[in-house]
């Protein structure tokens, strides 16, 4: 029981000390990323200046690995469409593919308007129908009631 207890103990101290790692990597990516990212170039750090903690460059500091390959991954700018003849293309494609989906739902949603109109025109056009009969009926019926008195 009492080796459990010292088992644990000794867990948690990790535990508890790799927390305390882990922030002090977060705070360094941070302050590095943030220093990337700023336009003037005063306040980067140059790449020859070695960290006071480890003695290596930034480049090869155990905390910053991968984060200079993340930021200068990043896209280019977008250039203008009436540099490259293939984004030209390729976005006219899209675009007239986009035209193309509209255009066919608008008809589809019309024709399905038009059909639903028309049915509903229908029906009260036989609503109507009816009761003109029923109109014309009791008038009939109440021309024979006068004409038998």
């Amino acid at each position: 029981m009492d080796g459990s207890r010292e088992h644990l103990a000794t867990l948690r101290r990790e535990l508890d000390d790799l927390r305390r790692r882990t922030k002090e990597v977060d705070g360094k990516l941070r302050a590095e990323t943030s220093k990337v990212r700023r336009d003037d170039g005063s306040s980067r750090r140059k790449t020859g200046q070695q960290s006071a903690e480890t003695g290596a460059t930034p480049s090869e500091s155990p905390a910053l690995t991968g984060v200079k390959e993340r930021v200068g991954s990043k896209r280019p700018a977008p250039s203008s469409a009436e540099e490259d003849p293939n984004t030209k293309r390729r976005n006219r494609k899209m675009f007239g593919s986009l035209l193309g989906t509209l255009t066919k739902f608008k008809k589809e949603s019309d024709a399905m308007l038009q059909s639903k109109r028309l049915q509903r025109r229908a029906e009260l056009l036989q609503k109507v129908t009816d009761k003109a009969e029923e109109a014309k009926d009791k008038t009939q019926m109440h021309e024979r009631e006068d004409y038998a008195k």
